[in-house]
């Protein structure tokens, strides 16, 4: 069996997977949100690690009651910017006992197409994969064998709610302000998609899980496979709601109600950006990609 610990800035998550007549299959899931930078990227406050720290001892449970030998353990946005970061690692290593490596976001981008190719979601044409964090947003331009660009970008949904008004309502106006900062830092992503015909945008677990539940919730179209429009009419529902007014909807998971604008004004910005014919939604994401990476590195050492 293999375990994958992703620790992110709002969420840690945590999968173990057993291989059933070759294929992998996940057994044990678990996720819990620390909110590492709920007050700030520069800094991680003591009630965060306190919330990270009891989150690690959890997953450290988990591995010793499915005897697991093999695991990896990641660390991403926040750990890399945050004056802390490096120090609260290694108190997470200390108290968990367990290995943990802070990645950059080239890496984290890899282990994310990873997973997306693990989840057979990548057509023979060209495909953006989105995957939404926190602290930072990756963008990978690929087919379906191989990476043609990646990069991860600090535009992740709790930089745009401390950047742009701490989750107010929004108006027309400051979206636009919010799709301009986008467009502003993410000037050689534009630069190369401009050359490829991009024939749908993969989104990988977390906000665009909520999208699933909105079609599910409203019996629109597939559930895995949004179009342009009905995403836009799902935009269009909640752009200028409250945090107060998005508690009675529904659909809306309630730990995702604080930040879900900000992660549908980036999807809105991917989906113009690469005028792609589908959005399709995939719940695996690098957590998958580092099963992935371990499975293929032990056959090759076979």
């Amino acid at each position: 069996m293999y375990a994958a610990i992703d620790l992110g800035t709002n969420t840690f998550h945590m999968i173990i997977v057993d291989i059933h007549n070759g294929h992998p299959e996940v057994v044990y899931r678990k996720r819990h949100f620390v909110k590492l930078a709920y007050r700030s990227f520069d800094r991680i406050e003591d009630d965060a690690m306190d919330r990270g720290v009891e989150a690690m001892l959890d997953f450290k449970n988990a591995i010793d009651k499915f005897n697991i030998t093999k695991y990896r353990a990641y660390a991403t946005s926040i750990f890399r910017v945050a004056t802390n970061g490096k120090q609260y690692v290694e108190v997470l290593k200390e108290k968990s006992g367990l290995d943990i490596d802070i990645i950059s976001g080239k890496e984290e981008a890899k282990l994310i197409f990873y997973g997306a190719k693990m989840a057979g979601t990548l057509n023979e044409g060209y495909n953006l994969i989105v995957d939404i964090g926190g602290g930072s947003v990756e963008f990978i331009l690929c087919d379906g064998e191989k990476m043609i660009f990646e990069n991860s970008y600090q535009i992740g949904i709790l930089k745009l709610f401390h950047k742009f008004e701490k989750g107010i309502a929004q108006d027309k106006n400051s979206l636009l302000e919010i799709e301009k900062y986008l467009e502003s830092t993410t000037k050689d992503l534009q630069s190369i998609i401009s050359d490829y015909r991009i024939s749908s945008i993969v989104g990988t677990a977390g906000s665009f899980d909520v999208l699933r539940y909105s079609m599910k919730y409203m019996n629109k179209g597939k559930l895995f496979d949004i179009s342009p429009k009905d995403f836009s009419e799902i935009f269009d529902s909640v752009a200028y709601t409250s945090i107060e007014e998005r508690r009675e909807i529904p659909w809306i998971p309630k730990e995702r109600k604080k930040l879900i604008v900000y992660a549908f004004a980036i999807i809105d910005f991917a989906l113009k950006l690469s005028k792609a014919e589908v959005l399709r939604i995939t719940s695996y994401s690098m957590k998958e990609g580092m099963i992935w990476e371990m499975i293929n590195e032990e056959i090759l050492n076979r």
